[in-house]
């Protein structure tokens, strides 16, 4: 599913407005708590659209992992905040979000950069 840019979109802004980016996956189930216009013999690839749907209606990054019944959630984050455990999970009403994976692309870059500098240094 595309979804066009928002109206106050510009292209000169789209960059630069984050020190980090965060991520994490986390699978879908429906909360048996709250009604969900679904039918209920809806399956979990039915739930993963759903619930991706939402949240790109609610402008998040998210896209379905190709080989797990998960959604990776993108969102710009600063470098305090990139170097946390976890961001908070969207919210999507009716389901329940389970983390599985959770990290920064500022994290990432950091412990490559430690494992390097530590390579280096046995040399």
């Amino acid at each position: 599913m595309f979804l066009p840019p928002p109206e106050d979109y510009r292209a000169d802004t789209a960059q630069g407005d984050f020190e980090a980016i965060a991520y994490q996956a986390f699978s879908i189930t429906r909360d048996t708590k709250q009604s969900v216009t679904q039918s209920a013999g809806a399956n979990s690839s039915d739930h993963l659209c759903t619930a991706e749907a939402e949240l790109r209606h609610g402008r998040h990054l998210v896209t379905q992992d190709a080989s797990r019944p998960w959604l990776w959630y993108f969102k710009p984050t600063t470098v305090e905040a990139g170097s946390q455990d976890a961001i908070e999970l969207p919210v999507v009403e009716g389901y329940v979000l389970q983390r599985m994976y959770s990290a920064s692309l500022l994290q990432r870059v950091l412990t490559m950069s430690r494992r390097t500098s530590r390579l280096h240094e046995g040399n």
